[in-house]
């Protein structure tokens, strides 16, 4: 009897379960606010991440008294005590649910949501954007309308768009 192994043809072969001629995902973004609801597209993105191999950063954007989309982080200096506690608490938020070596980097900017979340899937060259698409608080202003609808349309990648549910 013949051995009949034929060598695999470009791309038909298998990493794990997922075939090479799949798009590969190497870098994710997720938005949060620090809400609930916001991080359950950090909790769909998880199991992504994990299946592909991919890293996941994750940006909060601030906004509030001194920052304007106009004028950019005009009140929020790179090492300011606002800013270094956003960056624990992406974190900590982070290490909920994804791994040490899962987490690429977290990254605070000042700003109009939607046009910071874009500037940085760009410069990152994300393969994956994952949001969700509505939240409570804060977030319904960030993410309610407006900021989703123009990352869904402008985004340079896919968009995971992780819509809320009740139990956040």
């Amino acid at each position: 009897m013949k051995n009949s192994t034929k060598p695999a043809r470009n791309g038909d072969e298998v990493i794990g379960r997922v075939k090479r001629s799949y798009p590969r995902l190497h870098r994710i973004l997720v938005p949060l606010d620090f809400s609930g609801r916001s991080r359950q597209a950090l909790k769909m993105a998880a199991p992504l991440a994990a299946k592909f191999g991919a890293r996941i950063s994750l940006i909060h954007v601030m906004s509030g008294k001194g920052v304007t989309p106009e004028k950019g982080d005009v009140s929020l200096p790179g090492n300011s005590p606002r800013r270094t506690a956003a960056h624990k608490r992406l974190r900590e938020t982070a290490l909920q649910f994804i791994t040490e070596d899962q987490l690429d980097q977290t990254i605070v900017r000042a700003g109009n949501p939607a046009d910071e979340i874009l500037a940085t899937a760009h410069q990152l060259h994300a393969d994956l954007l994952a949001i969700t698409t509505e939240g409570k608080d804060s977030f319904n202003r960030f993410f309610g309308g407006g900021t989703a609808a123009k990352v869904l349309r402008d985004a340079p990648c896919p968009v995971l768009a992780v819509r809320k549910t009740a139990s956040g």
